[in-house]
């Protein structure tokens, strides 16, 4: 992990100062039971990460969409 003077690089801590660290569902669970407010902001962050992730698809599935529907035939459309 990047630091400077043995101080982690802010783009490797979640917003509570934490480590990054893959948990599998039941161990995030786990943990948020002990420590919910620890976590909170961790969950909206992955929260947030989720719901712009799913607005691309949509948009990427409705370019997709209209393409299929006729107007790939513009060459101004790719």
């Amino acid at each position: 992990m990047p630091s400077r003077g043995g101080v982690p690089a802010a783009e490797a801590l979640l917003p509570s100062g934490r480590n990054p660290e893959r948990l599998s569902l039941p161990a995030l669970q786990s943990k948020m039971k002990c420590d919910p407010e620890g976590y909170e902001s961790e969950l909206l962050l992955i929260r947030s990460q989720f719901d712009s992730s799913l607005e691309l698809f949509k948009q990427q599935a409705d370019m997709n969409f209209t393409s299929i529907s006729g107007i790939s035939n513009d060459p101004t459309v790719a």
